[in-house]
């Protein structure tokens, strides 16, 4: 079983800590997504030097016992946008929910060179198009952040931001129903590879020192 945490820290596998949307009267998140959802981010922020998130939901008109419209979906749009900013590394992490509606939905956040993308018009029109095709539902946007190479007041406020995509409400049983089936799958995440030569982490001289994140959290990502 996957582990969670709602201590309103996360500590990533080198150690790191960051601040995130939880705590004890929150619902708690799975600590796999956020480990796969910051190796994303920094695996991108290695490839380039300022990394564009944007955060949209998938609404379906009906529910579905997989996620192969939407493993569909990002397939397509990862294609279409990697022709379109002429790019070969797009990051990404959708998740599916359950709760109340008879049908799921997703939370979902790409992530593109931001030295390319300065806004998310094309991004949401594109997704917009395709899902329009072959599933109906609708798509609505939840902001963009930008996260320049190195700042770690920057990566921490995205990080909190996009932590919420991790939370446990929605993704396993409730009232004693399984809203997601044994087989489907939690999330999807994209597999963009760390280009080590540019990374800020790599770098002992380059990495955040464990104090100065938490002197950070106390004024960034707090739900901005």
């Amino acid at each position: 079983m996957p582990y969670s945490t709602n201590t309103g820290f996360f500590k990533t596998k080198d150690g790191r800590c960051w601040e995130v949307n939880t705590g004890p009267n929150l619902s708690p998140l799975y600590t796999d997504i956020l480990q796969r959802l910051v190796g994303q981010l920094e695996a991108m922020e290695s490839h380039y030097a300022r990394v564009f998130c944007f955060r949209f939901d998938l609404h379906l008109t009906e529910y579905t016992d997989n996620s192969t419209t939407v493993s569909r979906l990002f397939s397509l749009v990862v294609q279409a946008l990697k022709r379109r900013y002429k790019t070969p590394n797009i990051g990404y992490l959708w998740v599916r929910e359950h709760e109340k509606a008879k049908q799921q939905h997703y939370h979902c956040v790409f992530f593109l060179d931001g030295s390319k993308v300065n806004h998310f018009n094309t991004i949401q029109t594109t997704i917009d198009d395709y899902w329009a095709a072959f599933e109906g539902g609708h798509v609505q946007g939840c902001g963009f952040k930008v996260l320049p190479r190195g700042d770690s007041h920057a990566k921490a406020e995205i990080i909190y931001w996009l932590s919420y995509l991790a939370k446990v409400r929605g993704k396993a049983n409730g009232k004693g129903k399984r809203y997601r089936p044994s087989q489907t799958k939690r999330y999807g995440v994209s597999r963009v590879k760390m280009k080590a030569k540019n990374c800020a982490l790599v770098d002992k001289k380059e990495k955040p020192h464990t104090d100065d994140i938490f002197t950070s959290l106390a004024f960034v990502g707090r739900g901005s």
